[in-house]
């Protein structure tokens, strides 16, 4: 998939299927088997992101600084989807969705003050309209 438009078109649709696949698990189905199958699902994650880490030789590839920033990610990502998926237990999709968003909000402000990244007024345009639409939503 070469065409950015179309790979940020299915991200987009993609994390709102989860959110809401995820929320009827929790509220539609058996709640023993909904949190059997997240917590495996997040038991994957979780031992994947170590594995990475600490994995025996030849398991994974030399231990270099991108993979273990990979590896965080997937360990931060993990942590993430567990307290998320543990707030649809009482919130609504469509609110818990939003909160999920400010979490690109945090990342943007590390780029700027960790990565040196640049704040453009339209970078800092997009982060208001995303605390308006939040707002808004969970409102």
């Amino acid at each position: 998939m070469t065409d950015p438009t179309v790979f940020l078109a299915v991200m987009v649709a993609s994390g709102g299927l989860t959110t809401a696949f995820l929320r009827q698990a929790v509220v539609g189905g058996p709640t023993d088997d909904a949190r059997f199958y997240r917590a495996l699902a997040q038991t994957v994650c979780v031992v994947g992101g170590v594995l990475v880490l600490l994995g025996p030789d030849g398991l994974v590839p030399p231990l270099r600084v991108g993979v273990v920033f990979a590896a965080l990610n997937g360990l931060f990502g993990a942590v993430a989807f567990i307290l998320f998926s543990k707030g649809l237990e009482t919130v609504e999709a469509s609110t818990g969705k939003p909160a999920l968003v400010v979490s690109m909000v945090v990342a943007a402000a590390l780029g700027f003050l960790l990565l040196g990244e640049a704040a453009s007024a339209r970078k800092l345009g997009g982060i208001a309209l995303v605390g308006l639409a939040v707002y808004l939503l969970a409102g």
